[in-house]
Formats: structure tokens, C-alpha cells, sequence
């Protein structure tokens, strides 16, 4: 049944490379099958899964809904209830946290409302939302999530404050390619998962890229810088644990 839900739309950054670069089998046992168990743990809260979940499991629960196309993941609201609305994006927050940690998992996360077709049966999935979220999703320029004014509206949070603000948004200048005619500035906040001290370093090599690197991947690199101020400005557990560093001197 077409109905307005809220969708979030998922990319894996950096897939195609991955699978040219790699072995299929080490990309499906490494990055997919990591990548499918964290989005089972962020839809159902529970112990984090030791085997990756088989299909029946996604589709046998009523949280969220799911589909899985190469490198991009869907998921979306069973309903248009504001609980269930809620509840996608967090669960888009918690799975954006559970895979910032990896280089192989990292995602893109556009989250739209509207009009919205899932025919889970038949394999069909289509609609506004669904477009609005997948074109948000292509043009941010990190690896993080943001809200559509669609989506932002629908929440109650298109201005936030500190009072309104729920625990996995914040007010925040999103990166994006091309400027819309107004900034977007609702932004998925991962970093509400409380965590150890989170440099997130270019590589386990080197706390930034080389002049090489940078040369040759221009692209990624600003994703990672990015990436990396988004979480040096709103992180609250890495400014607490700052603190204490600081202290302790």
C-alpha cells in the first residue's frame, strides 16, 4: 500500500573499489558479513549477532523494514506512526556509529519522508521518499547521515534547539557537492554511542594522508576530513574523555 513513511537510504562508501581491489569471497565474509550484523543489532537492540543474520531474520520482525541491493541498503517504517518514524533514524544513528569504527563498513545515510511503496513479496520498493533519500544520501560529502526537509518537518525538528533536540540528531552544517537553495542543517549524529577515546586516524599507519595519497584521492580524503570534524565538534564522549586527559596532567 503506497503511504507516506519515513526511509533511509544507505551506500556503502568506497564498494566498487573494494570488490575490483579484493577477493569476492573476502569482501563477503569481511565487509558484508560484518555490515549485516550490525544492521541487525541496530534494528533490534539485542546481543550483538557472532554469525551474520540469514534473510528470514531481517524479515521476520517488525521494526523496520529492509532490503539489501549490492551496495546499498534500504531501510524504512512499517508505518507513519511517530514512534516508528523515530525509531528508523535511530536505528540508521546506531548503524552509522557500528561501522564508522572500519574502514570496509563505513556508509552514507540520506533519510527522506513522503510517499512510499515496499511490496516485500514481489521486490519492489519505490517512491518519492525513497528518490528524495538516495539523492541526499549520493550528494553529502562524508561518510554520516542527514535529514531531507521532508524528513526534518515530519520529526518536528526542521529548527533544533537544545530543548527539542532528540538524542541522535544535531544541528549541524552538513558537507554536501552541490549547495541546495537552503543549507541543510539536521544532521545524523552517530557519535551518541558511548565509546573509548575515537581519533579516527587516515590509516593504522598514519595519523593523516601523504601528499601522495592526497594527490591520488582527493575525493576521500576531504570525505575523511569530513568525517573526522563532524566528530571532533559534537562528539560528547571524546570531549569528556578530552577532559580527563587534560585533568590527568
Amino acid at each position: 500500500m503506497v503511504q507516506n513513511r519515513m526511509v533511509a537510504v544507505c551506500d556503502i562508501l568506497g564498494f566498487s573499489d573494494m570488490v575490483n581491489t579484493h577477493p569476492l569471497q573476502e569482501v563477503i565474509d569481511n565487509s558484508l558479513g560484518y555490515l549485516s550484523k550490525a544492521i541487525y543489532h541496530s534494528m533490534k537492540q539485542e546481543e550483538f549477532p557472532n554469525s551474520a543474520p540469514i534473510l528470514d531474520q531481517f524479515q521476520n520482525q517488525r521494526q523496520i523494514g529492509f532490503a539489501w541491493f549490492s551496495d546499498t541498503v534500504l531501510l524504512y517504517a512499517f508505518d507513519d506512526e511517530d514512534h516508528t518514524n523515530e525509531n528508523l533514524v535511530e536505528t540508521a544513528a546506531w548503524l552509522l556509529f557500528e561501522t564508522m569504527v572500519w574502514d570496509w563498513s563505513r556508509l552514507r545515510v540520506g533519510v527522506a519522508y513522503g510517499e512510499f511503496l515496499a511490496d516485500e513479496k514481489a521486490g519492489i520498493y519505490v517512491g518519492k521518499a525513497m528518490i528524495d533519500a538516495y539523492r541526499l544520501q549520493c550528494n553529502q560529502d562524508w561518510s554520516g547521515g542527514a535529514l531531507t526537509p521532508s524528513a526534518a518537518n515530519r520529526l518536528g525538528v526542521s529548527h533544533l534547539s537544545p530543548e527539542q533536540t532528540l538524542h541522535f540528531l544535531v544541528n549541524y552544517p552538513v558537507p554536501l557537492k552541490s549547495e541546495p537553495i537552503s543549507p541543510l542543517s539536521v544532521a545524523v549524529d552517530w557519535t551518541f554511542g558511548l565509546h573509548d577515546f575515537l581519533p579516527m586516524p587516515w590509516s593504522s599507519q598514519s595519523p593523516e594522508p601523504s601528499a601522495g595519497e592526497l594527490q591520488r584521492q582527493p575525493s576521500v580524503v576531504r570525505k575523511w576530513r569530513n568525517t573526522k570534524k563532524f566528530h571532533e565538534t559534537v562528539c560528547k564522549s571524546c570531549h569528556r574523555e578530552g577532559m580527563r586527559s587534560e585533568n590527568a596532567k
